[in-house]
């Protein structure tokens, strides 16, 4: 009964929003490839920023062909060119599968992943270390003293300021409400349970973004002990600036878009975007939808993005190099798997009439991968 509860988790499809847009989201073309051109249809990536070599890197995530094969291969998307490569990888790769974490400074050259799932569903506590360079991308696995308990679906992110990690949640055979600190000291991880007076409510699949400028660490939607019958609106900050950081509901930020929306965070506005998601399972939620996390009172815009962009689930998403936009893609709808990327820029004071659209090599029509309808995941 478990397992077959842990594979509700993993889908996805229409959740109807009564948004007016507040503005539109200049995006570029729709870039798409076939299986000769690059990775293969997934979800739940890992996505890190490679600004030296202006890239970036993708690592496993869950294939379709079957349900949840677990991936761990290593790509490179070029941002300047649009197409795809193979990276060699070195060091103690992660454990293939989905739903690693992603903590990245951005302009740093390395990151750590926590946590994720393998084919079997199985949650994981690794946490690794993981180096850009010219030869390739480098894995280290990094001691931990006082690690949180495996999970996947939850969220994690890197505080430079302040020097620690923050995360905060997720699900196992259980879903987690507890809040960890990371602190990396002498090569090691070590981790402190952050104890609140309140908390976000238990729950996986959020969307979720650390803003060092304003010290915030958000949290918002995603599933709880609710689900099937509702899913949760609300959006959480947790102030880094306090000593004990503590959590607060942010009252005027309330979206029900449900789990696991394609998502990325716009550090030079301190925006976190979010594209679809699904609220009970079956449908996805159609729109882009944007936080800007500097305002007193933030609170979620839609942005009116064109009918090119499918709507889904389970994907994932990166910020561009400038920090101003942010790209996302990949995930799953009942219309399948898909191979894609787009591109939504925040900065209204871009010469859009620069942007060129960019075609996949092989061609310029959609291509999804079949893969399970969401009733069957």
């Amino acid at each position: 009964m478990w397992r077959l509860t842990l594979l509700m988790f993993m889908s996805a499809s229409l959740f109807a929003l009564d948004d007016t847009p507040a503005r539109a989201a200049p995006h570029e073309a729709l870039i798409e490839w076939s299986t000769d051109d690059g990775p293969q249809a997934r979800e739940h990536p890992a996505l890190i920023h490679d600004g030296e070599r202006n890239r970036v890197i993708l690592f496993g995530g869950s294939g379709y062909a079957p349900q949840l094969a677990p991936l761990s291969d290593v790509w490179a998307f070029d941002l300047d060119t649009h197409a795809w490569s193979r990276v060699d990888a070195h060091g103690e790769l992660p454990t293939g599968g989905g739903s690693r974490r992603v903590a990245q400074t951005p302009g740093a050259q390395h990151a750590l992943l926590f946590g994720g799932y393998d084919g079997s569903m199985q949650p994981n506590a690794e946490l690794h270390r993981v180096e850009l360079r010219d030869d390739g991308v480098h894995f280290a696995r990094v001691e931990q003293h006082d690690a949180p308990p495996a999970r996947f679906l939850h969220g994690f992110g890197w505080d430079a300021t302040r020097e620690r990690g923050v995360l905060f949640g997720g699900v196992s055979n259980r879903m987690f409400d507890d809040t960890w600190l990371l602190e990396l000291r002498d090569g090691a991880a070590h981790w402190t349970q952050l104890v609140t007076e309140r908390a976000p409510s238990p729950r996986y699949g959020f969307a979720f973004a650390l803003d060092a400028s304003s010290g915030r660490f958000v949290v918002a939607g995603g599933a709880d002990q609710r689900f099937p019958a509702e899913v949760p609106s609300d959006t959480w900050a947790l102030d880094l600036n306090a000593e004990p950081p503590a959590w607060a509901p942010l009252e005027q930020a309330t979206l029900a878009f449900g789990r696991n929306p394609c998502q990325a965070f716009a550090w030079a506005d301190g925006t976190l975007v979010l594209h679809g998601g699904t609220a009970n399972g079956r449908d996805v939620v159609p729109g882009v939808h944007a936080l800007d996390l500097r305002t007193d009172a933030p609170t979620w815009r839609a942005l009116d993005m064109p009918d090119d962009v499918p709507p889904r689930a389970s994907g994932a998403g990166f910020a561009s190099s400038d920090g101003h936009a942010v790209w996302l893609g990949f995930g799953n709808s009942g219309a399948g798997a898909f191979r894609d990327l787009f591109r939504v820029t925040l900065n209204d004071a871009r010469d859009l009439a620069e942007k060129a659209r960019a075609s996949p090599s092989s061609s310029g029509t959609r291509e999804h991968d079949a893969a399970p309808s969401a009733a069957e995941r």
